[in-house]
């Protein structure tokens, strides 16, 4: 791990020889980070897997860095360490007028339209996908499996693919090296495989790609909406630029949804009250006329979902790099220092969030009290934020209106799942509920 003489003038603390504070990073991330910022502030140092970094909390320090347009905090130095091996030209990993370019062009295959052409094929996979559920059961191992099933079907196309299985593991492998501890791609590391998976991916898109650009139409789910995206001057993504967006949302809708699904389930098995209340919003949304309220939004499921975010945030934080000397909470930032942007402890800050551990989705009701923009981050904000938000809302009021109809479930356990954010939220022992079919 690497010493930063230059950062020893932020207050914080240097953890255990060779390891720093990786243990209590992985083990409790946001009681470490607690006792942090009562310590020594909401900007702090402490070691991490690169060496010395710098951690900043709330609203404040999110919105000066994630704020920032380029100019000052690189995305691409900060992520790039984690992904840029294996998920190069994303764009979480692009700066300026690349990143831009890529942006812009992306819009298309998020915008109203395209989640309205493919909206049938969602409801179709998530349908089936939970056909079997019921009686006692860990969701978070059954949403994973649901979500891997759906970035298949929906992102890819792979309904039938004859290479769906080694694919898919595939797409693992390359989501597990982002987390690897070792950076190199030596023999039996994680890095290695995800390299491997890489080009096993490559080989299966690249035709992929070339039959969805001589067809009349490249098709209705995501692949085939990237490869027909344009900008509105007609730029489009190259082949390899295709393969290097679509493997990362794959990343991004199984791990994410998989962790915002559980935990919503979890918060909903524990308070009855809030359940019963969006079934009924959900019975409300399945008489109205007029646009598809998975497209037009069920208003109580979507403050519930925002809450279960807000709680279990699938990402723990953000990291960005300096690109020249500047100040943050008062502190000097050197050229090429690296910050953290905690999401989990900016999400429960209790003067921004009253009683923050407490599920309560009329947080993002209307009558809410207003709140700082950058305090609920778990897309993001600024710049760089995710343009998948409407994408998983969309998938959120279809999945969680099919259970709600379907189910009622209570929890198996008095205790509530212990999780862990690092690499990415996940609950320790899983989230074992009970399903009851309805009727």
């Amino acid at each position: 791990m690497q010493s930063r003489p230059e950062l020893h003038h932020i207050p914080g603390e240097r953890g255990w020889p060779l390891i720093g504070h990786l243990p209590a990073l992985i083990k409790d991330n946001f009681g470490f980070t607690r006792r942090m910022v009562e310590t020594y502030g909401p900007v702090y140092r402490c070691r991490g897997m690169f060496g010395d970094q710098v951690v900043a909390v709330g609203h404040e320090a999110a919105a000066a860095v994630l704020g920032d347009r380029g100019d000052v905090w690189s995305a691409e130095q900060g992520l790039g360490p984690f992904f840029a091996e294996i998920f190069p030209e994303t764009l979480m990993v692009l700066d300026g007028a690349v990143h831009r370019r890529h942006r812009r062009i992306m819009q298309a295959a998020f915008g109203l339209p395209a989640l309205r052409r493919y909206l049938p094929r969602v409801k179709r996979a998530l349908a089936a996908g939970i056909a079997d559920w019921g009686g006692e059961m860990d969701v978070y191992r059954a949403h994973r499996a649901l979500t891997l099933t759906l970035a298949d079907q929906i992102f890819l196309g792979l309904d039938d693919h004859p290479d769906r299985a080694r694919i898919s593991r595939a797409l693992v492998h390359m989501v597990a090296s982002t987390a690897g501890v070792i950076r190199r791609p030596l023999p039996f590391t994680r890095m290695r495989r995800g390299q491997v998976g890489r080009r096993q991916v490559r080989a299966v898109l690249r035709p992929m790609i070339a039959a969805r650009r001589a067809a009349d139409d490249p098709g209705d789910d995501l692949l085939g909406l990237l490869v027909g995206a344009r900008d509105e001057d007609g730029d489009r993504f190259t082949d390899d630029e295709v393969v290097n967006h679509i493997a990362f949302m794959w990343l991004a809708a199984h791990d994410t949804l998989t962790t915002a699904f559980s935990a919503l389930c979890d918060h909903l098995a524990r308070q009855p009250g809030w359940q019963a209340r969006l079934r009924d919003a959900v019975a409300d949304a399945d008489g109205a006329r007029g646009e598809d309220p998975a497209l037009a939004g069920i208003p109580l499921v979507d403050q519930a979902f925002k809450e279960a975010l807000r709680l279990q945030s699938p990402v723990g934080s953000i990291p960005r790099v300096a690109l020249k000397a500047t100040t943050l909470g008062g502190y000097d930032m050197p050229a090429g220092t690296p910050v953290f942007v905690n999401i989990v402890a900016t999400h429960r800050d209790p003067d921004v969030w009253p009683d923050p551990d407490r599920f309560d989705p009329a947080r993002f009701g209307p009558d809410a009290p207003p709140r700082p923009r950058f305090s609920w981050i778990p897309y993001g904000s600024g710049p760089h934020t995710c343009l998948g938000a409407r994408h998983a809302a969309m998938i959120a009021r279809v999945h969680v209106g099919e259970l709600l109809r379907r189910f009622e479930w209570t929890p198996l356990t008095d205790a509530p799942p212990r999780w862990t954010v690092v690499p990415i939220n996940r609950p320790r022992g899983g989230v074992r509920l009970k399903l009851t079919p309805r009727g």
